[in-house]
């Protein structure tokens, strides 16, 4: 039979013997789990995001998908190995330049740093590209130029401790697929103009040119504004029909330029719309050539001449000029009398005026009798037809007609001119009658 005292003491004991195990549960130390992978290096690919395919003349954001396939081999758990964030499936530091290669397009941006690629991801890299405008169709290879750092290995010193070994600026070239679509392109091979002059109308003609790689069916040539140019298109469409590859045609269009302009070559945009081999509307890339235009019909008041006073009825002459560049044609000018002038024969028909030429028109005018004596600016203007029959108005002239002081009698008298002619009217009145007495 136990005691009551003996069973106190095993239950010391078995306490006792507890917290020795758990203070050596405690005192012992910590075993982690490490990881190592075993993998190959990185695996680099490139492909275009979306559509790849483009028509000549584009330019647009092209953006590359760079992808890294690189796989983890083996995976091994174990205390004694350290963890270690790189990995030699990793792309490092990338770098992408798209070049060329042999494709018919131009690259207008720098080379794009990525970032690090781990294996099984991707990123992603935008150039702005510009397809050539006479770019042949097919499939063509760009090159993608990578430049990364890769790790080769690690090595463990002790327990705790990694080295890293490195193969830095590792260089790659991927190429990445494009298709150019077959289509028309557009060439303006020469340029006439027939009285394209500042301020009217005149006919464009363009020599146009298929240089696609297909044949345009239904096509029609387009003119239209280039901005806030001043040469306006006024028939800006010209049916071809079929229109062939390498085939060039003459399209006649009518167009104006406005008044303010100035003698110079502004630009003008011209196109072309087709239907391809599948019914497809299509549209060429627009086409910038400069037109010449020549100088606008301009006049000017070069002579006015008169004798005139208070009173007067006289007829007085007014001498114009073509100053400007081309012929104004069926011209007709024509004078104001205001006030203290009137006219009943207030136009002039002067005819073709070529540029340069003077011509001289004659108005019969009259002045009140209580007119003050000083020069007088009349208004005067001149009709005209252009080269395409439109009926223009020159700018308003002044012609300076200078009211002059009424002579009296005896100041006519004594006019040099008037003895004269006095002398030889009295000569003549003597003969006159010396003549009929003599016949007596």
């Amino acid at each position: 039979m136990t005691t009551k005292s003996e069973k106190t003491g095993g239950t010391i004991v078995t306490l006792l013997v507890i917290a020795a195990i758990t203070s050596s549960l405690l005192a012992a130390p910590v075993m982690a789990t490490g990881v190592k992978f075993i993998s190959g290096p990185p695996v680099i690919s490139a492909s275009v995001l979306g559509v790849n395919e483009f028509s000549p003349g584009d330019e647009v954001p092209l953006t590359i998908v760079i992808e890294n396939t690189g796989k983890i081999d083996l995976k091994i758990l174990r205390s004694d190995l350290i963890s270690r964030d790189e990995l030699t499936t990793t792309a490092y530091r990338v770098s992408a330049d798209l070049t060329p290669g042999k494709a018919p397009i131009s690259v207008k941006t720098d080379t794009q740093r990525i970032g690090d690629i781990s294996g099984g991801t991707a990123k992603t890299a935008t150039f702005t590209v510009k397809i050539d405008q006479y770019a042949a169709a097919g499939s063509y290879m760009m090159d993608l130029d990578l430049v990364y750092d890769e790790l080769t290995s690690a090595e463990q010193l002790g327990s705790d401790a990694l080295r890293y070994f490195w193969r830095n600026d590792r260089t790659k070239t991927v190429q990445v697929p494009i298709r150019i679509r077959s289509e028309a392109l557009l060439d303006v091979s020469d340029i006439t103009v027939d009285e394209v002059n500042v301020g009217t109308e005149g006919y464009l003609t363009l020599s146009l040119k298929n240089a696609g790689s297909v044949d345009a069916t239904s096509a029609v040539a387009k003119i239209a504004r280039s901005g806030t140019s001043p040469i306006i298109p006024t028939d800006a469409a010209v049916y071809i029909g079929d229109f062939a590859s390498g085939e060039v045609v003459d399209c006649r269009f009518k167009v104006s330029v406005s008044r303010d302009a100035e003698a110079e070559i502004y630009p003008l945009h011209v196109y072309l719309e087709y239907e391809d081999d599948e019914g497809t509307v299509r549209s060429t890339e627009r086409r910038t050539v400069g037109i010449p235009v020549g100088g606008k019909v301009d006049f000017a008041v070069v002579d006015v001449k008169t004798d005139i006073s208070p009173g007067d009825r006289r007829v007085i002459e007014v001498t114009y000029k073509n100053t400007g560049d081309t012929t104004a044609y069926r011209a007709q000018s024509r004078i104001s009398a205001v006030d203290p002038f009137t006219s009943s024969d207030d136009t002039a028909y002067l005819g073709d005026l070529l540029p340069g030429e003077e011509i001289i028109a004659r108005y019969s005018v009259s002045v009140d009798r209580g007119a003050t004596v000083k020069t007088y600016g009349l208004d005067t203007e001149i009709r005209y037809r252009d080269a395409l029959d439109n009926t223009m108005i020159s700018d308003t002239l002044k012609a300076e007609v200078v009211l002059q002081e009424r002579q009296p009698v005896t100041a006519h008298l004594l006019n040099p001119l008037a003895l004269v002619m006095l002398l030889a009217i009295l000569i003549g009145a003597g003969y006159y009658i010396f003549r009929s007495q003599k016949n007596k």
